[in-house]
């Protein structure tokens, strides 16, 4: 697997990660997985960020993908992405704008200098609004578009050029072939007629480097005067995440249940528990208030997921997968031993109460 590095004398290295933004396969504890932390303005000094779009389709159900299935949807898919290309092509050389291709759709990202997080907030609205493409996220038929939740997530890990759907094929089921992101150009991109799957890593395209965009002055002007008169303001609800909805536990809960506890003070968490449409974040918020506040044990909180949550995709083997890395040294989750701070839940929309006090600010035993 080839490195891959901005043009930072830094590499990846991420002040607010310690060290490397890099995940390594032995991080993950699945060889040949490799992915990073997307680059944040917060945390580097060269103020540099990253723009990363996740163009997708979703059909609302669970199916296993095929390649001929990808394939019978490639040219619709493919149209998202040239919607995005031309807009931002507008704006940034097509030298310095990646496109990597995950096996089934495509990740669309660039890396921009002198651009803090309020400027990326900014420009990632805007360019949303302006190529106008739908949500997948939530949908009851198939859909061609962007994973805008995900986009909207600065903070989220990203999979890198090399790394492999090995978990998504053998253990969510997902597919049923193994395929290695590998790096499209522009130029190829637009002349593909199928989908590029890439079967074996010693075949997987990589570009020299990663390259960053000079400000975009022309960009930032359009964006602000855009925000100034208003003219993204109606379109915002098609944007962001979905309101959230919370379904009503219509069973008797004991004084003696975590559950009774995790509901007691305050609902956020309980909330996160039962919305079917909760985010990885806000379940991974969940885990680390159960095992840093309420201290509960791994077999305590499996048993607290399964008996109360409302998710739409639950599955027993996945969750329990994930929340065991939370117990497991070494991993990405398991670095930060504390429950979520209370601006960290208003930041991502699950927390409603603004007021400086807040009853989450002590732990239960």
């Amino acid at each position: 697997m080839k490195p891959l590095f901005l043009n930072l004398r830094t590499g990846w290295f991420d002040r607010s990660m310690y060290g490397s933004n890099l995940v390594f396969a032995k991080d993950i504890a699945v060889s040949f997985i490799q992915g990073r932390y997307r680059v944040n303005a917060d945390s580097n000094k060269m103020n540099i960020s990253e723009f990363w779009f996740d163009a997708e389709f979703k059909t609302g159900k669970k199916e296993v993908l095929t390649k001929v299935l990808v394939n019978q949807r490639f040219l619709r898919l493919k149209k998202v992405v040239v919607k995005l290309l031309r807009f931002l092509l507008l704006y940034f050389p097509k030298d310095k704008l990646y496109i990597k291709a995950s096996g089934s759709g495509f990740h669309v990202y660039f890396f921009l200098k002198d651009c803090d997080k309020e400027t990326w907030e900014l420009f990632i609205h805007h360019i949303l609004y302006r190529v106008r493409i739908p949500n997948t996220k939530h949908v009851s038929e198939l859909t061609f578009g962007l994973d805008i939740d995900s986009i909207l997530s600065s903070e989220r890990k990203i999979s890198e050029i090399g790394s492999w759907n090995k978990v998504k094929k053998d253990f969510k089921h997902e597919v049923n072939y193994l395929n290695f992101n590998t790096w499209v150009s522009v130029d190829k991109f637009f002349e593909l007629v199928s989908y590029p799957f890439c079967s074996s890593s010693e075949s997987v395209q990589y570009p020299l480097q990663y390259e960053c965009c000079n400000m975009s002055e022309k960009l930032l002007r359009e964006a602000k005067k855009a925000k100034s008169i208003g003219t993204r303001e109606s379109s915002n609800s098609l944007l962001l995440t979905k309101p959230s909805r919370v379904l009503e536990f219509k069973g008797n809960i004991q004084k003696n249940d975590s559950a009774y506890q995790l509901q007691k003070h305050c609902s956020c968490y309980w909330n996160i528990l039962r919305n079917p449409d909760s985010q990885w974040y806000a379940r991974n918020f969940l885990v680390k208030w159960l095992i840093y506040s309420m201290q509960l044990e791994k077999a305590e909180i499996l048993e607290l997921i399964n008996k109360y949550n409302a998710w739409s995709d639950y599955e027993p083997r996945i969750t329990a997968f994930y929340v065991e890395k939370h117990f497991k040294e070494g991993t990405n989750e398991s670095k930060v031993k504390r429950p979520p701070k209370k601006e960290t839940l208003i930041k991502y929309g699950l927390c409603k109460n603004k007021s400086k006090r807040c009853v989450y600010g002590k732990l239960y035993k």
